[in-house]
Parts: structure tokens; C-alpha cells; sequence
């Protein structure tokens, strides 16, 4: 109603959704992104404008201390990817109060949700605390704080990033092989922050992994031992350490109607008209896809791999 009293074109997005009984709030912001960029998308929109400010950055910054996080995970970004959309945060530098003192100038209403009022989330405990205390520091000192952890986390980006462009190499079959005498070679940080973004692309997970979680899947990499994380099996072998995604994992997301995608990974084209019921495996076309190994790979990993694949039931056999 406000925006259209103003003249100011909008659409409303449902997100519709089973119960969910755990991880509300990371379901809920996931899911916000996955609608507004999928929305992006179907109209032709490369960037995306979110409302955090500069009390969402100390926020952030409080939470990832609490949890023990790395430094990849201190700062909100200005400028992100997100599902091929840029999402861009011009406020980020920009008090909450600053804000709320513009909107009550301009009589323009805004709305709080009544999550935000629940002290069972840490970040609305952490609020609670930090009011007002943008108020008492120099703000431009904290900035400049906030740049430094931004520049240091680019650059631990940018080392990863490069070795993973050389020493790792991910199969069009959906699993991932890291040089394992290279990878052990490197710094902590970096080897961290390696697996985070192996795991994220294999297992197609947007939410944040835990630091913690991370230390002991290399601890269990450096004793040569089997190991299952954020949707991902680990493997290795004397070379190399494999990663494939974990049998069983969202099942009810395993196919994508509207975009005609298996496991978020896949392209199915299917014959014009066709009949669900007389659809045979000749008549897909999986993008290209070839049972293409590598030869040091067991038959028992293999046989994992493939039933992560695009596959349909015939006489109660899957092919």
C-alpha cells in the first residue's frame, strides 16, 4: 500500500515452504535470496540492493567473535555473487539511526518484523546489547577497521582462489579432486578456507560453514580418514582427496520443475510432449555428461558418484 500510494512499481514474493522446526532464521534468508534473485534472473536484473547498514557490519562482526569464525567471515561485503546475480549494499556505511531519523522526516512507514523482537536469536541478543554503541565510537575509525578486515579477507580470497584454479579440478559429474600433496603444503588459513569453498560447490550449500567443523575435517584429512561434511563425502587417496556429494541429502529439492535442473548441477532436456509414463532414458539428454573417471578411483566411490546422478526407475531399476 505505501508504495503504491507513491507511484512506486513493486511485486510481493511468496516463499512457500514444509514446516521447519530448526535454523529459521539461515532457512528464511537463504530462501529471501534464492526468490529475489531467481526473480532478478527471469527479468533480466544483474544487480540486486539489499538495506544492510553499518550496525548489520558491527552486528556481523560481534557474531563472528562469539562463534569463533575466520576471517572470511567477519565483514559484510559490499558487493557479492549470489545464483549469477551481483548483490550489491550501498547503506553498509551508514548508521541504523541515521536511517530511521530520514524515514521519520519523510513520513515514509516502515515495518518490523516480530522475530526481530525474540531474544532466542543470538544476533537480536547482540543487538540488544550493541544499541547505541555506534553512537559512543567514531564511526570512521570503525570503518576503517571494518576495511582492513576486508582487504586481509580479499587476500586470503584471492591465494585461495588461485590455488584452486591449479591444483583442483571438478568433474562434470558432480565430484571434486585436490592435489593432496599441494594442498597440505599450504598455510592453515588457506587450507580452510579451500575446503569452505570445495565443500560449498560440491555440496551446493549457500549457508556458512563452521570454523570449527572445518579443523576437524583437516585433521581428519591429515590421517588419511574417511570423513562427511555439509552434504559432501570426503575421500582419500595417496594424491589426491575426493569429494563427492553425500547420498541421501535434500531429497525434496532433488529436482527443479521451472528450471529443469537435477541437484541444482544438472541440465534435462526432455522430447517435446512427452508422456511421463512412456518417457524412456533414451529420450534424455543430460548436457554433457560421460561416465569419464578417473582411474585411480575405487569401484565402491564410483558406484557413490553414480548414484548422485541424474537417474529415473524402470521395473523398480534405476537407470
Amino acid at each position: 500500500n505505501a508504495c503504491r500510494e507513491r507511484g512506486v512499481s513493486h511485486e510481493i514474493l511468496v516463499w512457500d515452504h514444509c514446516e521447519i522446526s530448526s535454523g529459521i532464521q539461515e532457512n528464511a534468508r537463504e530462501a529471501r535470496y534464492e526468490l529475489l534473485t531467481n526473480w532478478c534472473l527471469d527479468n533480466k536484473i544483474d544487480y540486486l540492493l539489499t538495506a544492510h547498514h553499518l550496525n548489520d557490519q558491527l552486528e556481523q562482526i560481534l557474531i563472528s567473535l562469539s562463534q569463533g569464525a575466520g576471517i572470511y567471515s567477519f565483514c559484510i561485503k559490499e558487493l557479492t555473487d549470489y545464483n549469477n546475480v551481483k548483490i550489491f549494499r550501498p547503506l553498509l556505511e551508514i548508521k541504523k539511526t541515521d536511517i530511521e531519523n530520514y524515514v521519520a522526516q519523510n513520513k515514509i512507514p516502515f515495518w518490523q518484523d516480530d522475530s526481530n523482537f525474540s531474544d532466542k536469536y543470538l544476533r537480536n541478543r547482540i543487538r540488544e546489547y550493541t544499541n547505541g554503541l555506534l553512537e559512543e565510537m567514531n564511526v570512521q575509525r570503525f570503518l576503517t577497521s571494518c576495511e582492513n578486515l576486508q582487504r586481509a579477507s580479499n587476500s586470503i580470497s584471492n591465494i585461495s582462489n588461485n590455488f584452486l584454479k591449479n591444483y583442483a579440478e571438478f568433474s562434470n559429474l558432480g565430484y571434486c579432486k585436490l592435489s593432496k600433496e599441494k594442498f597440505l603444503k599450504q598455510e592453515e588459513e588457506i587450507k580452510l578456507l579451500v575446503l569452505r569453498n570445495i565443500l560449498g560447490n560440491i555440496g551446493k550449500r549457500n549457508s556458512e560453514i563452521r570454523l570449527e567443523s572445518l579443523k576437524i575435517l583437516l585433521q581428519n584429512i591429515k590421517t588419511n580418514k574417511i570423513s562427511t561434511l555439509c552434504g559432501c563425502y570426503i575421500e582419500i587417496y595417496k594424491d589426491h582427496i575426493i569429494f563427492i556429494r553425500e547420498l541421501g541429502r535434500d531429497k525434496n529439492f532433488i529436482y527443479d520443475i521451472e528450471k529443469n535442473l537435477w541437484d541444482g548441477r544438472f541440465e534435462i532436456k526432455f522430447p517435446k510432449n512427452y508422456n511421463i509414463k512412456t518417457l524412456q532414458s533414451k529420450d534424455l539428454d543430460i548436457e554433457g555428461l560421460k561416465l569419464d573417471f578417473d582411474d585411480f578411483l575405487s569401484t565402491k566411490l564410483r558406484k557413490k558418484i553414480i548414484l548422485t546422478l541424474p537417474g529415473i526407475c524402470i521395473l523398480e531399476k534405476l537407470v
